[in-house]
């Protein structure tokens, strides 16, 4: 399975805002565009109608549509088609499309914690979305991916535990909880705990 994480660059903040993830297993390819038709849609005027397509088989390619305004690829600007690989990023316009082989990305998690630790990947609905004032992008998408460790952690959190607490109660180190939790708060767009806390309840992700 392929996970592919949309961003949105905030130039004037200097850093970039989850907005969405995809998860696509059984697709040869999947392309990307302003038009609704698309299996990636960016609804922004600086995004071509069709924009791009990503190749996953024979091999991993990406292919610029003939685009008005280029398609990058580690920040440079792909000349018809690149090749790319695990975790490469897709630079289009303000946006930003991470790929993660989710394979790749599960040696890397058996690595760095353990198989006993490794998260798994699961897809919550959230009832809902939030939009800033002027209406032109998702800040929290209706499909916000959550491991089943990171629900455990926001559990704990929202009921008052530290990181010191929540270790033991889950048998994982200290280490993972805060990766869990620095997690959390992306996937949430949260500056801290407590805002990804009542972010989650406003969600309904967590009960008060």
């Amino acid at each position: 399975m392929f996970k592919i994480e949309l961003f949105l660059i905030e130039k004037i903040e200097k850093e970039k805002k989850l907005l969405r993830e995809y998860f696509f297993d059984k697709k040869l390819s999947i392309t990307v565009g302003r038009h609704p038709r698309h299996d990636i849609q960016i609804d922004y005027l600086g995004v071509s109608s069709d924009h791009a397509k990503i190749h996953f088989f024979p091999e991993l390619l990406l292919e610029d549509l003939g685009s008005k305004n280029g398609t990058l690829l580690n920040g440079e600007l792909i000349d018809g088609a690149a090749s790319f690989k695990h975790r490469d990023v897709i630079g289009i316009t303000r946006y930003q499309l991470r790929f993660i082989d989710e394979k790749m990305a599960r040696l890397e998690a058996v690595d760095a914690f353990g198989e006993d630790e490794m998260p798994a990947t699961w897809l919550v609905d959230a009832p809902g979305e939030t939009k800033p004032e002027s209406g032109n992008e998702t800040r929290i998408d209706k499909n916000a991916a959550m491991t089943p460790r990171e629900f455990e952690c926001l559990y704990w959190l929202s009921r008052g535990k530290t990181t010191a607490e929540i270790a033991p109660l889950l048998k994982i180190s200290d280490r993972t909880v805060n990766f869990h939790i620095t997690n959390i708060c992306e996937k949430l767009d949260a500056a801290n705990r407590t805002q990804a806390i009542a972010k989650a309840i406003s969600l309904k992700l967590i009960d008060p």
